[in-house]
């Protein structure tokens, strides 16, 4: 059917108008709803990870080498908790502007 009126073949009745926009609001809605739940389990992991970090931190207080690399562990997951929040960004603007 939508190859058909992608060619301008045919035209869509209201009827089967309704149908495609209920199909692609339920496909929607499961995108959104599988991009949500990535989005927090891995900001729940990251979390977890800085709570990690900063207890390595506190116990390395009188070692600077192991206190550098634990700064630069907290450096790279703040990076990448920040890098995530802009995927939530890029999977809605690709569901409103194309689908």
């Amino acid at each position: 059917m939508l190859k058909v009126y992608a060619a301008g073949l045919d035209t869509l009745t209201p009827e089967e108008v309704s149908k495609l926009n209920k199909a692609l609001g339920a496909f929607k809605g499961e995108i959104n709803d599988l991009a949500t739940f990535l989005i927090a389990f891995t900001l729940v992991t990251a979390i977890l990870c800085l709570i990690i970090h900063f207890i390595r931190l506190q116990g390395s207080y009188s070692h600077p080498l192991i206190r550098r690399d634990i700064l630069k562990d907290i450096f790279t997951v703040l990076i990448c908790v920040s890098l995530l929040s802009a995927v939530g960004l890029i999977v809605s603007l690709i569901l409103n502007s194309f689908i």
